[in-house]
């Protein structure tokens, strides 16, 4: 490399170390955020794939309001924050700016098929063990796994592992893996 090659890409180093520098970082909330055990790819999805997986996720996190306000205030962020597209984030700052309200209360009873949902985002890592489900009961967790195991309650399309245990607070909680993909003929 010459000298003048060389003080090129100085030159294109230092843009892209100062532009890193500009993005702005998340607090310390992003650490209880759901989406730290998703991978990264589902937030960014190519042109024409499905955000369900990535909506799913975040519809269910704790830090949603965070997530949602500070994705708000960053306008060249891309991907989904906060349960928010860049389209709909475009959308509300061209609007009154306004965030549409958040429900940051759990509902009392899971809507319907999230269970499902969640063994949805959990095929999308084949080989890891997740929690799909935490219960008040401590039985609950193990007549769900059975449930599952028996095919008496849907999964998505493969071969899967469903573990229950007990919980320190006296519930229980229902663990799941693939194992394997169905193959598509």
């Amino acid at each position: 490399m010459n000298g003048a090659a060389a003080a090129r890409w100085v030159d294109a180093l230092d843009e892209f170390t100062a532009a890193l520098a500009a993005v702005p970082r998340p607090g310390p909330w992003a650490r209880r955020g759901a989406c730290r055990d998703t991978p990264t790819w589902v937030f960014f999805p190519a042109r024409g794939d499905s955000l369900a997986a990535a909506k799913g996720v975040c519809a269910r996190c704790v830090v949603r309001p965070q997530c949602a306000a500070f994705a708000m205030e960053a306008p060249g962020l891309k991907g989904l924050w906060g349960g928010l597209t860049e389209r709909e984030r475009r959308e509300l700052r061209a609007g009154d700016g306004a965030a549409p309200p958040v429900r940051t209360r759990r509902p009392s009873r899971a809507p319907a098929g999230t269970l499902l949902t969640k063994l949805t985002e959990v095929a999308l890592s084949p080989g890891r063990w997740a929690r799909v489900a935490r219960y008040r009961s401590p039985e609950t967790a193990f007549s769900m796994a059975s449930l599952l195991r028996t095919g008496r309650h849907r999964t998505p399309p493969g071969r899967w592992q469903f573990e229950a245990r007990t919980d320190e607070r006296g519930g229980s909680e229902l663990y799941a893996q693939l194992v394997a993909q169905e193959r598509v003929a």
